[in-house]
């Protein structure tokens, strides 16, 4: 059976309400960060994940498990030196590719066991338009979600601008940064917001927003614990 397309496993899982935020945060950055683009591969150490997503160990454990009973997450585990614990990004149900938001739509059908094809993307990923022109096109496999720099620079300002204009904060007080060729950065939907007054600008942003919400939760839960 082909392999899940990750990105669309991840707003799959994003919108599952019988996930806690902690859990839904563990499996954006599995298949965000940690799943290799070519061969799908899965296999972060705890100590890697605690490190990336600042929560300790019992927490991180507990959401891991909650993927796993829930049947969205495999987990198969090295013994020994040298061994390498692997996960596996499961469905436990039909994943049908985001849309906007209609009466009787669904991210999720029971009662199937297909899977959506790795290199698959929706025909809304595909068509949506680049917000500039010297950016590559966003249809691109494997480019749902894009590293924007942090510092201070136009994309972050960007972003910024537009989050304040939804009653958002900025990304360095929501959202936990990324590191990419030893630069700090952020993971968002694409280098630049989409135009004003766009469907596409209002998923983006409600994507994010759900992001900084199961971050703001994590954090919440680590320092509880």
């Amino acid at each position: 059976m082909s392999r899940l397309n990750r990105f669309e496993w991840q707003k799959a899982v994003l919108q599952v309400r019988n996930l806690n935020s902690t859990a839904k945060l563990v499996a954006s950055a599995l298949s965000v960060q940690f799943a290799n683009e070519e061969t799908g591969q899965l296999s972060p150490g705890l100590a890697t994940l605690m490190e990336f997503l600042g929560l300790p160990l019992s927490t991180l454990k507990r959401a891991i498990r909650q993927l796993i009973d829930a049947g969205w997450l495999s987990r198969s585990e090295g013994r020994g030196a040298g061994n390498y614990t692997y996960y596996k990004l499961l469905a436990p149900c039909k994943i049908v590719p985001f849309r906007p938001k209609k009466k009787g739509s669904q991210v999720a059908q029971k009662g199937s066991t297909y899977e959506l094809s790795y290199k698959e993307q929706s025909k809304e990923q595909e068509a949506r338009p680049s917000p500039l022109p010297d950016l590559p096109h966003e249809g691109q496999p494997g480019e749902t979600l894009r590293f924007v720099p942090g510092g201070g620079g136009y994309f972050e300002r960007e972003w910024d601008d537009a989050l304040r204009s939804y009653g958002l904060s900025s990304l360095h007080r929501a959202l936990p940064q990324a590191i990419k060729d030893g630069q700090k950065g952020y993971l968002l939907p694409d280098r630049c917001p989409a135009r004003r007054g766009s469907s596409l600008r209002d998923q983006q942003i409600l994507f994010v927003k759900q992001l900084m919400e199961a971050h703001r939760n994590a954090s919440e839960l680590a320092v509880a614990a």
